[in-house]
């Protein structure tokens, strides 16, 4: 693991890495009914391989990968790097938040990946010499798809939303330091401890980059749930003849799709269409 010092505490810190590897990644399809797009090749190397080449040349030793989508095609890595493969059995139904629930306990001084990032340069051989957990940003000139973030004057993230123009966009990984790490891990607990098994919860806003929308929106990487925009009064009422006749969510967002496609749309495509472009 990546050894560095900590001037706040004065020891040294043992750095390890949770890489998000389970997701079927649908709307790269049909590419992906083959191999996983972490194991695509792009520019002659595999994009995790890359990636475990790069925490491991900023020494970070302990790498947790959890799959799910086709397992059995990152066995390999274990026998040629010795990183440890967690498996998520229900990958077709949750998502990033429920793969580090299951890695839970290796929360510590940790960087959080994606395992599809290509990085031209290695981000995991930052100083970091206070070990303050952060999430890595950049200026994106011109229009962007990727999260799109606003900073307080101290640096701290206070608002996300999808897309943005010339201003800061969230890229590569983020690191959550073990004060951090610890608060967080209550907190991912509860939350998929308190939703009940096969529940779908559906958000409704009105307005598309309104601020209702945008406070949904900034949960949305973190939270299983649908949201869909442009609601109307009628069209909430389409919203819920359609639960009492027990359609599922996404069934519900897609009717509602047909009945309003110039006003409305389900955020969770978009959201994808970020994914796929990071």
């Amino acid at each position: 693991m990546l050894r560095s010092q900590d001037a706040s505490r004065g020891e040294v810190i043992m750095k390890n890495a949770i890489i998000l590897a389970a997701g079927k990644s649908n709307r790269f399809a049909p590419f992906t009914y083959e191999r996983p797009k972490a194991l695509f090749s792009v520019k002659g190397e595999i994009l995790i391989e890359r990636q475990i080449k790069q925490l491991r040349e900023a020494n970070v030793k302990d790498i947790y990968i959890v799959v799910g989508y086709m397992k059995e095609k990152f066995f390999w890595l274990e026998q040629k790097y010795g990183v440890h493969l967690l498996l998520n059995n229900k990958f077709g139904e949750k998502g990033n938040l429920y793969s580090l629930y299951l890695a839970r306990q290796y929360l510590g001084d940790t960087f959080l990946c994606c395992a599809d990032h290509y990085f031209l340069h290695n981000p995991f051989l930052d100083a970091n010499k206070e070990n303050r957990s952060y999430r890595a940003v950049s200026y994106q000139q011109g229009k962007f798809l990727e999260f799109g973030v606003v900073c307080s004057d101290a640096d701290v993230i206070t608002r996300v939303m999808i897309g943005g123009c010339d201003s800061l966009a969230m890229v590569g990984p983020a690191y959550m330091n073990r004060g951090f790490s610890e608060k967080f891990r209550t907190l991912l607990e509860k939350e998929i401890n308190d939703t009940p098994e096969g529940e779908e919860i559906l958000f409704l806003t009105d307005l598309f980059h309104g601020s209702p929308f945008n406070a949904v929106v900034s949960l949305m990487r973190d939270h299983e749930f649908h949201h869909i925009t442009g609601i109307n009064i009628p069209l909430a009422v389409e919203v819920m003849m359609g639960r009492y006749a027990d359609k599922s969510a996404e069934e519900i967002c897609r009717g509602i799709m047909e009945a309003a496609p110039d006003t409305v749309k389900y955020v969770n495509d978009l959201f994808d269409d970020e994914e796929e472009e990071e």
